[in-house]
């Protein structure tokens, strides 16, 4: 279906959304931190992001992604996934240049449905 890039500093979330997402039919690419994550980008139809990591953190990943010159990094649709689940960090997370924020621990059903949502808005983009 779609080439998904999961970035997470913990590797037992990197898997568990591995395999989700691979049985629901997707490529999944990880990465564990910002400067991997970069490097896969231009490969990714979509981003599922956690914004709690340390050195280089989601928000300043997604800055660095939507200020990219490469329209294959800077449009990819992105989703916060993480701990901060407050309403004031999802305002955060959309103001900041995701499309979606999801709170962990996501239930796998919305997960899924969150990244077919996504999924159809990289098809719509423009090439």
């Amino acid at each position: 279906m779609a080439r998904v890039l999961v970035v997470d500093d913990d590797k037992s979330i990197r898997r568990t959304l591995e395999k989700l997402l691979q049985s629901d039919g997707h490529q999944v690419l990880t990465a564990a931190d910002g400067r991997e994550a970069i490097a896969a980008l231009p490969g990714a139809d979509l981003v599922l992001l956690d914004l709690g990591m340390p050195e280089v953190d989601g928000f300043d990943l997604i800055s660095r992604i939507r200020a990219s010159d490469d329209p294959r990094v800077r449009d990819v649709p992105a989703a916060a996934l993480t701990a901060f689940a407050r309403s004031e960090d999802r305002t955060k997370a959309l103001r900041s240049g995701f499309e979606m924020h999801l709170a962990k621990p996501v239930d796998p059903g919305e997960l899924v449905a969150s990244v077919g949502t996504l999924v159809r808005r990289a098809r719509a983009r423009p090439v």
